[in-house]
């Protein structure tokens, strides 16, 4: 079975997986966290994500030059080639990256105006990954403010140079060994830490997966045990984790033919620190910046495993669909894992079929994500034709149990599912931004999938979303990546509001007639946040503008943010409406985001309405501990 297929267009995917607004790093993410060159990548809009990101680049570009040193913060030694990254977090498209050569000097040219954090990506140090949380996106803002004293500040005017040396702090260290009940080593474990969110007033809140393959290493020098059971987990946060580690899978033999092994694949018999089955039992770790945390040893758990396989055929006409990709989740509802990085990974072989080795009694997500297969080249001249509709397969997610037994004949049916179309127009007859896109999620989607239907809306406005699952489908559209100068001021099917409501969309069929309004016309909340205690400005942490109408809680794209300076000032951009305002301060922990959470936080949250257009001004009194 072939797979080497899986990962080639990953950074696009992981575009698409966070829709058009995306968050924070995703776009440092697409430029560099990914180096395997894309070959057939697996999504339509490969050249149009690039495209997207380049477009609203050249938009932002000014003339300074940030040049200088990167060095360890310990040693002063120089960090020689490594990728530099300068951030600024309220003007996404003007982040920018360089690299480090042999002396450790670094220079980006075109660099716009602005006040940027300035990272070092190399193996062991604290980068921004280090910082992130998949498991929830949009806590970004207040992930970065808990970060961003680790990193260097730049201020750029946008016409002069700027020199500045670059200190890279060096992270926390894991170190540990993998064994089995009999004292033997386990070989080529998998590697998994995972962070704690907390939960709502004292609930156990829930474990999101860390991504330590960031930071230019190689990832199996982190994530996978040696010959000796040994592993080792450097870049770490200060911080509370959780360590886990699965067991390599079997390599695959196939009717006397050769064995095919999968290099990097974990069974999903996962075990965590010191030897529990599942995270509600496991044991904390704690990690200080700079140290190394000894002896966090694993002893593998027995537990009887069983096969799982079948094969993914097309509705329509029963026809196995090859190239798909499959990927198997545990039901521990308590780990977030991201998308194809925790589980195992399968293809679809010319037959349709998948399969999984040593699978332990549970309930398993099981998640298709169709193979992408090109448009026909259109013919010399023909513009219409390249632009015409294609049928393509829906992605799937379906609930399988494992209970004491193989499941060898799991037949999961793959439908062409239905398309959107429509146009998307500025308010006032202004002219169309340029990297405007309009995506959809299905409700009760179960976990995050990498793939889910989005369409850059063209010169003209129109746009086609294909493959979109049958069921309810709720539209988004946002511009990438300065999703805060424009927000969403209506969507309508027909003269039907369905702002916030389904579209219902059948197999094979076809919605058209939807008309996407945006406007520039943000409404803004700026001012002060103040100690109550002392009146003094509070030093960093995000202002969040939850919707007063709790049924928009479940829509993320409905919260705003803005960054508190050094000098307590605060501004928030984006649509306009009734909010009740929340000041997360720097030292505390970013969030879980659950609806209890929001509940406890918003109790006693002063109310703001912010008309169109509008720039209205409120300080903030902020409580200790609030």
């Amino acid at each position: 079975m072939n797979t080497s297929h899986l990962f080639t267009g990953y950074a696009h995917k992981l575009t698409v997986a966070f829709g058009a607004a995306s968050g924070l790093f995703m776009a440092l993410i697409i430029a560099g966290a990914f180096t395997t060159p894309s070959v057939g990548a697996q999504t339509p809009i490969t050249t149009e994500q690039e495209a997207a990101v380049t477009d609203s680049q050249n938009l932002k570009r000014g003339n300074s030059t940030v040049k200088g040193r990167a060095v360890y913060d310990d040693t002063g030694r120089p960090v020689r080639r490594a990728r530099v990254t300068l951030v600024e977090p309220n003007e996404r498209a003007k982040s920018r990256m360089g690299a480090t050569d042999g002396r450790g000097e670094f220079r980006i040219e075109r660099v716009a105006a602005g006040k940027y954090y300035a990272a070092v990506e190399a193996p062991g140090v604290l980068s921004l990954m280090s910082f992130y949380d998949f498991g929830d996106s949009t806590s970004e803002q207040i992930i970065f403010e808990q970060s961003k004293s680790y990193f260097e500040e730049v201020s750029v005017n946008g016409t002069s140079d700027v020199e500045v040396k670059i200190r890279a702090r060096r992270g926390g260290v894991i170190t540990g060994k993998v064994t089995y009940a009999d004292g033997d080593p386990a070989i080529n474990a998998q590697i998994s830490v995972w962070r704690k969110s907390p939960g709502a007033q004292g609930t156990a809140g829930r474990l999101a997966q860390v991504l330590t393959v960031f930071g230019g290493g190689n990832a199996r020098d982190s994530l996978w045990t040696d010959d000796r059971g040994v592993y080792r987990v450097p870049g770490l946060a200060p911080g509370e984790y959780y360590v886990s580690a699965a067991e390599a899978d079997s390599p695959e033999v196939e009717e006397g033919k050769q064995v095919i092994h999968r290099e990097g694949q974990a069974s999903l018999n996962v075990t965590y620190h010191p030897a529990a089955i599942n995270s509600h039992s496991a044991s904390p770790v704690r990690v200080e910046a700079a140290r190394e945390t000894g002896d966090i040893n694993i002893t593998v758990a027995e537990r009887s495993t069983h096969k799982l396989a079948g094969k993914v055929v097309a509705r329509r006409d029963g026809q196995p669909l090859k190239r798909a990709m499959v990927s198997l989740q545990s039901g521990d509802e308590s780990a977030v894992a991201f998308p194809f990085f925790g589980d195992q990974v399968k293809g679809t072989d010319d037959q349709g079929r998948w399969s999984f080795g040593e699978v332990p009694d549970g309930t398993y997500t099981v998640t298709i994500e169709p193979p992408y297969e090109p448009p026909p080249p259109a013919p010399a001249g023909d513009a219409q034709a390249a632009r015409a509709p294609r049928k393509r397969f829906a992605a799937k997610q379906q609930e399988i149990v494992v209970a004491g037994a193989d499941l060898a004949d799991v037949t999961i049916e793959m439908s062409e599912g239905g398309r959107i179309s429509g146009t998307v127009q500025v308010e006032g007859g202004k002219p169309l931004p340029p990297n405007v896109y309009v995506t959809t999620k299905q409700t009760g989607a179960g976990r995050m999938m990498m793939f889910r239907p989005q369409a850059r809306v063209e010169a003209e406005g129109k746009w086609t979303l294909e493959g979109v699952p049958a069921g309810d489908a709720h539209l988004s559209a946002g511009v990438m990546p300065d999703d805060n100068k424009f927000y969403t001021k209506s969507i309508t099917l027909n003269g039907r509001d369905v702002a916030g409501e389904p579209i219902k969309v059948s197999e094979g069929g076809t919605v058209s007639g939807v008309r996407v309004v945006i406007s520039s016309e943000v409404a803004t909340l700026a001012g002060r946040a103040l100690a109550a205690q002392d009146g003094k400005p509070l030093r960093g942490g995000v202002v969040a503008l939850v919707p007063a109408d709790p049924g928009k809680w479940r829509s993320r794209d409905a919260f705003l943010y803005g960054n508190i300076s050094a000098e307590g000032a605060f501004t928030v951009n984006g649509a306009p409406g009734e909010y009740l305002v929340v000041v997360w301060q720097s030292a505390e922990a970013a969030p879980a985001f659950d609806e209890e959470y929001i509940k406890a936080r918003v109790a006693d949250a002063p109310r703001v309405t912010l008309r169109t257009g509008e720039r209205k001004s409120l300080d903030l009194t902020v409580p200790p501990g609030k």
